[in-house]
């Protein structure tokens, strides 16, 4: 359905850097092709963070890991390469010598047109266990959130979820209690974003079977361009984003970082190529579309807090995935959708960054004349929107 996995021909070259702190490798696929991983192979003057970017003709995704002086990482580790000349940005703390061998496939997709609104790096990164339930992490970032690992779910007929839990939190000499509700897993951070060295200290009958510990972090990041004919649709506003694509596509991908506490919104209010307004919400943390009684939701909820999500539409497929899972799927009679909002009811600030493009452009279905003023409607909105943008910007204002 929307994703074809080819019996590959890959091609292997390698690549050898000089010795820095910062350092940018660029892929060059050869005609036809395209990135489909990388082994990264380093020697680093210290042991310390690295922070990788990778920004591709789609989306900027990024990782940090801690690296002792000498090792090895594949992308596919930590994200989801792709692009014929993508790049990728390591920053070290030390200076460190790179050596990079790439794996490159047979080209899927065609060209797209794209945009993206960003002001962080949604970013996970890894606590160190210490033993005796405590865990640390020591990090430059504001953390947001942080989640709790466990391979157990009954033990002996009890339903460990439920077993009682204590979370401890502790930075810069403050200390917070923030024991997550059974059966949670996650802790909220995004009101005291707190960095440097934190503490987590679990305890409780639910805390021997917590076997590790990770967060996501804030790395400023800031990154705005257009995508039709230098025009830039995604235009964020108190609550959400508004889009103003003025065709339909048949392959369609919108990427968003966010932090969501569990309240519904409209993940994603789109026009069909019949002209007929529909949107995908998420309803009691269940991604749902349509209207009772052919409401159709997804069975799994979405993970409450730091949310890398994607909302994608191909061969008539819509669907939203996360970190490798899948939360809903259902199958339209259309050829191609336009996005004119997402993330309706998520505060602003809580919105890290937002990607779309789209490609494979399809004419106009019979449908509604009326149904298809949405479309224009949400293109004249998006215009006024960049109006008042542009006017306050003139004027010191904030939006």
């Amino acid at each position: 359905m929307r994703r074809l996995i080819p019996f590959l021909l890959v091609v292997l070259l390698t690549s050898t850097l000089a010795s820095a702190s910062n350092v940018t490798v660029s892929f060059h696929a050869p005609p036809g092709y395209t990135l489909n991983d990388a082994t990264v192979h380093y020697n680093a003057s210290c042991n310390g963070w690295l922070v990788g970017v990778f920004k591709d003709d789609i989306s900027i995704q990024s990782f940090a890991i801690h690296i002792n002086r000498r090792g090895e990482f594949r992308l596919t580790d930590y994200i989801f390469p792709g692009g014929r000349n993508p790049e990728l940005y390591l920053n070290a703390s030390c200076p460190i010598n790179v050596s990079v061998s790439p794996e490159y496939q047979p080209n899927m997709f065609p060209d797209t047109i794209k945009g993206e609104y960003r002001r962080y790096l949604l970013t996970k990164v890894g606590f160190e266990n210490l033993g005796n339930g405590t865990f640390r992490i020591n990090v430059p970032w504001k953390l947001v959130a942080i989640y709790l690992e466990s391979n157990t779910i009954y033990e002996n007929g009890t339903y460990v979820p439920k077993l009682p839990l204590s979370v401890d939190v502790s930075w810069e000499g403050k200390e917070v209690n923030r024991t997550p509700a059974p059966p949670e897993y996650w802790v909220d951070l995004s009101d005291e974003k707190p960095s440097g060295e934190v503490l987590v200290k679990l305890s409780g009958e639910r805390a021997k079977f917590i076997t590790g510990v990770y967060g996501y972090v804030l790395i400023p990041y800031q990154s705005y361009y257009p995508a039709e004919d230098g025009f830039p649709f995604i235009i964020p506003r108190h609550k959400g984003c508004q889009m103003g694509i003025s065709s339909y596509y048949e392959d369609v991908k919108v990427e968003g970082e966010f932090f969501w506490r569990g309240n519904d919104f409209t993940l994603l209010k789109f026009v069909t190529s019949h002209g007929e307004t529909k949107e995908l919400y998420v309803k009691g943390g269940r991604v749902c579309y349509g209207k009772w009684p052919r409401r159709k939701c997804g069975k799994v909820s979405l993970p409450k807090g730091a949310l890398k999500l994607t909302v994608g539409f191909n061969g008539r497929y819509l669907w939203v995935w996360s970190d490798g899972k899948d939360y809903f799927e259902t199958k339209l009679d259309s050829l191609g959708i336009a996005p004119i909002e997402f993330l309706d009811g998520i505060p602003d600030k809580n919105i890290y960054a937002v990607n779309v493009y789209a490609t494979k452009g399809v004419p106009e279905e019979e449908g509604n004349p009326w149904d298809k003023a949405s479309l224009v409607l949400s293109i004249i909105a998006v215009i006024t929107s960049l109006a008042a943008l542009v006017i306050s910007r003139k004027k010191g204002l904030r939006v």
